[in-house]
């Protein structure tokens, strides 16, 4: 048991590190709109680029910050039979869904956001926006990186179930 909670650990890290630098996002996705809308609104100078920018930065947070979302146990969550069970048998069924659903969800999101981002990069990928930023072929690459984030986040989830069922303590 001690090696799965180790390794509940430096998955658990992994997502709070990954958050802790992404989270840095939200800032500059801050910065890119407060300068488009006082450029916009007050000196009548919008930009091509604001749009396609805070697109890619508020995606990209969002999608780097669900693995830690996951950890925190903050999803949105139907709890209709829930409140009426064990905490054993609620662990059962976590178990059940994280395995059906959430994992398998991640994994679609990592073998077909390899292949998706393998194929923009191989191409080397660019906006038809108007603005044409730079090559899409890095922001596409933080798919596959969601699958894998979400994928161990929930092999640790099912961890700590498991740990939960077989010692009755929480890790």
């Amino acid at each position: 048991m001690k090696l799965l909670t180790k390794i509940v650990y430096i998955i658990d890290k992994i997502n709070y590190w990954v958050f802790s630098i992404s989270k840095w996002l939200v800032v500059a996705l801050t910065i890119v709109v407060v300068f488009e809308t006082i450029s916009r609104y007050f000196f009548n100078s919008p930009h091509i680029w604001a749009l396609e920018t805070s697109t890619f930065l508020g995606g990209a947070f969002f999608m780097l910050a669900i693995g830690y979302v996951t950890l925190k146990d903050k999803h949105v969550t139907i709890d209709l039979l829930k409140n009426y069970i064990s905490p054993k048998s609620k662990a059962i069924i976590d178990i059940i869904t994280y395995i059906l659903f959430y994992c398998m969800f991640s994994l679609v999101l990592l073998i077909y956001g390899t292949k998706f981002s393998l194929n923009s990069w191989i191409t080397t990928e660019h906006s038809w926006s108007a603005w044409a930023p730079p090559p899409l072929y890095p922001i596409k690459t933080i798919v596959p990186i969601t699958g894998f984030l979400l994928l161990i986040q929930g092999i640790a989830v099912i961890i700590r179930k498991i740990i939960f069922l077989m010692e009755g303590r929480k890790t």
